[in-house]
């Protein structure tokens, strides 16, 4: 009865580690909310709404204030976070710049943190790179 329980309880722990990092950062709509330590002011428009969503099968999605842009991802039951193989749509927009450090700081991107709903992005320094906030569709 003694090895049942420890592997339950083994098990429930592994589980509930998996669980933290798959299911609470991925198929979110992550709205960005801060970058370089600046608010990001949410615009009326949704086409203007800079975001992401980190799908199940290892693939990234957003749209970055002009374009949209799709890569992969890898995580861990450590909290790093690596971001590849960007690519995106390449229209020219007043806002280009912004757009522009977005895709780079995603790039950047080492570790993340998850907490009430707020993922947060750092780099290798542990430098807080950007910060996005859950918004649920359903």
């Amino acid at each position: 009865m003694k090895p049942l329980i420890f592997l339950f309880i083994f098990f429930s722990f592994n589980n509930s580690k998996l669980f933290c990092v798959e299911n609470l950062i991925t198929e979110k709509y992550w709205r960005l909310i801060e970058l370089n330590n600046k608010e990001i002011v949410k615009t009326k428009s949704p086409q203007k709404e800079i975001y992401m969503i980190l799908k199940e099968d290892g693939k990234i999605i957003g749209f970055s204030g002009c374009n949209s842009f799709q890569g992969e991802y890898h995580t861990d039951m450590e909290n790093r976070l690596k971001i590849n193989n960007l690519i995106t749509t390449r229209m020219m927009c007043p806002e280009i710049n912004l757009e522009n450090i977005f895709t780079k700081r995603l790039g950047e991107t080492e570790k993340f943190h998850y907490r009430n709903d707020t993922l947060t992005i750092f780099n290798l320094d542990s430098l807080k790179l950007a910060k996005f906030k859950c918004i649920y569709l359903r």
